[in-house]
Order: structure tokens, then sequence, then C-alpha cells
């Protein structure tokens, strides 16, 4: 009984880090030329029903995401598709995600697995939901 109480309590600061993840996440992409925006949303963290969805590459559509679990402190995803490098490209990669909080925010990068020259960088934001007031700015 005491080892199950000492790994459970060991257990809860690590599952409280997690589920400061849930939510609806703004994502902007750093130093990205084409203007593409993208959006998270996670439910479960820090329960064993983990699990979320993506708007984002390559093709801008909401996906459920497949394969999303924590690493440390890190909140990693991934989808494996085509992500094409020129128009006759046509092979399945594993694109992977990874974020790490960061004061109200939190930050990340996207890499196509294998393919260090695709790796970026991006901020996110909670994004607003209508009806909460912490959102909302107040009219003078």
């Amino acid at each position: 009984m005491k080892r199950i109480l000492y790994w459970t309590v060991l257990a809860v600061p690590g599952w409280a880090g997690e589920a400061e993840f849930n939510g609806r996440w703004n994502l902007t992409l750093e130093r990205d030329s084409r203007g593409r925006a993208w959006w998270l949303e996670v439910t479960g963290a820090g329960t064993t029903g983990l699990k979320g969805r993506f708007v984002g590459a390559p093709g801008g559509q909401m996906d459920e995401i497949p394969r999303i679990s924590f690493e440390g402190n890190e909140l990693l995803w991934e989808f494996e598709r085509v992500y094409r490098r020129n128009r006759d490209d046509r092979e399945r990669a594993k694109g992977v995600y990874r974020a790490r909080l960061k004061g109200a925010g939190i930050e990340g990068s996207f890499e196509v697995q294998g393919r260090p020259e695709t790796r970026m960088k991006f901020t996110g934001r909670r994004a607003g939901l209508a009806g909460d007031r912490r959102w909302q700015v107040e009219a003078a």
C-alpha cells in the first residue's frame, strides 16, 4: 500500500503539468513567408484519455491526431502523410510536432522526420472562447 501511495504522489505533479495543455491553442509559425496559421486542441491531458485535433500542414484541414503523447514535459504529436518537396513527391513521411509550456503559452517545433531542413518553430496562445470574459476587450 505504501508503494502505491508513493508512486501516486510522484505521478500527480507530472499530470498536473500535462493538464495545462488542455484547451484550444492558436499557433503562429515563426518566419513563415506564406502566412499560415495552425490550431491545436488538446483534451484529456493529465489522464489516460489524451486526445487532440489539429489544423495545419500540409493540407489545412482539421484532423484527429492519431498519435499524441507526452515525452517528459513535452507534448508530442505525429501524422504520417505526404509532405511534398516538389509536385511529383508522393512519398509518405512522419511529421513530428513538439510543444512545451512557456509562461501562459506554448512554444514548439515541427519537422518531417529525417528532413532537418523542414524544421519550423511555432508559438501558441490560448484561443478565446465566445462568452469567456477573460478574452473580451471591455468597451471604453
